[in-house]
């Protein structure tokens, strides 16, 4: 088992900061998105070597801590191109046989094996160039792809990342029905566990219902921390961030900075949400109107309720996000890039919005 002392010295060359959220979902869906990058075909084709760095932690919620000194930048049309088209590729070729294996309702041992390892690559697949269809990883200031490059993660986002994570969540079931392994245990496996499980019937000694996991992906290297070693990892990337300082001027200050990608000015009470947990929604947002969302980033599923809202502040995206383009389809303003809105903004509080400044103001202090 891989410790933290072993990996530290790694990660001291890089300078992580927190960058998303995620609700629990089964651990071998993250495994695959996490090494992507490993072993992939599609690095060689796309002639792709700067791929980004990251850590995903699980411990109550997913996190995901970003290398903010080293982003990986393709202004080249060309390759951009050659991204999506690889994409829709893999897409097409793959789309039907992922919707057959959620109509199976019968598995034998081989086949669950084998099921699982071809799905666990067309993950690894997809989000390879999922990645790089990211607003961040761009420098492109052609109107095509300013336009075009939203849609498209949508597409994949919402259709075949679902779908995998449907078959993901159909193996799962099965393996409860047909080998009485829970879901509680099967969701915090990685697919090594789950495939020794299947031949051997054994369980990782130090599996538990609330075991915490840690993906680290530098470079083309993935390791792996279970439990204390976990800890270690989050309390070290607690101290080194770099998001720190947006924290620290706010507190002085009361105002945080941003990217204006919607013109206007606002003022209003906050609504935070995850913007992950889609159950959520209605409970914050129902009924609600003129307030000032705060959130991670926006999603399709989120934009029948921000067309009540009097503006929008997010804590990631660019010009090209979707938080962008729906506030100024809605001619509301928005605030995106700020790094520690949700981190800095409490549900209730009064803010003003001025885009002409790029800044958001705490009022109730």
């Amino acid at each position: 088992m891989t410790k933290f002392s072993e990996i530290k010295p790694a990660l001291e060359d890089f300078s992580f900061s927190k960058n998303i959220s995620f609700p629990k979902t089964p651990l071998l869906y993250f495994e695959a998105a996490c090494s992507c990058h490993i072993n992939n075909p599609g690095q060689e084709f796309l002639e792709l070597s700067n791929y980004p760095n990251f850590i995903v932690l699980q411990i109550d919620i997913y996190e995901s801590w970003q290398d903010k000194s080293k982003r990986p930048v393709i202004s080249d049309p060309g390759i951009i191109q050659r991204i999506i088209d690889a994409a829709y590729v893999e897409i097409n070729q793959n789309t039907e046989y992922l919707k057959n294996l959620t109509r199976i309702h019968n598995l034998g041992d081989y086949e669950i094996i084998d099921y699982l390892a071809k799905t666990n690559v067309l993950t690894k697949n997809i989000y390879d160039y999922f990645l790089y269809l990211s607003d961040e990883c761009f420098a492109t200031e052609d109107p095509y792809f300013i336009t075009k490059l939203p849609q498209i993660r949508e597409n994949i986002s919402y259709g075949y990342l679902d779908l995998l994570w449907q078959v993901h969540e159909h193996i799962l079931n099965l393996l409860e029905k047909q080998k009485g392994l829970s879901r509680q245990l099967s969701d915090q496996m990685l697919i090594s566990e789950i495939i020794d499980f299947v031949r051997m019937g054994e369980l990782p000694r130090n599996l538990t219902a609330n075991r915490p996991v840690a993906f680290i992906s530098v470079g083309e290297d993935l390791k792996i921390l279970f439990n204390q070693e976990v800890l270690r990892l989050q309390s070290y990337l607690l101290k080194q961030d770099p998001d720190r300082k947006e924290i620290e001027e706010f507190k002085e200050t009361k105002i945080l900075k941003g990217m204006a990608a919607s013109h206007g000015q606002a003022k209003g009470q906050v609504i935070r949400i995850d913007i992950e947990d889609f159950d959520s929604y209605e409970k914050a947002l129902g009924g609600k109107e003129n307030f000032i969302l705060v959130a991670p980033s926006t999603r399709p599923e989120i934009t029948p309720y921000l067309k009540r809202a009097k503006a929008i502040i997010t804590d990631e995206g660019g010009v090209t996000c979707h938080a962008a383009i729906v506030s100024r389809e809605l001619n509301i303003p928005s605030l995106v890039g700020t790094k520690v809105a949700t981190q800095v903004f409490e549900n209730g509080d009064w803010v003003e919005l001025d885009t002409r400044k790029g800044i958001a103001r705490l009022l109730n202090f």
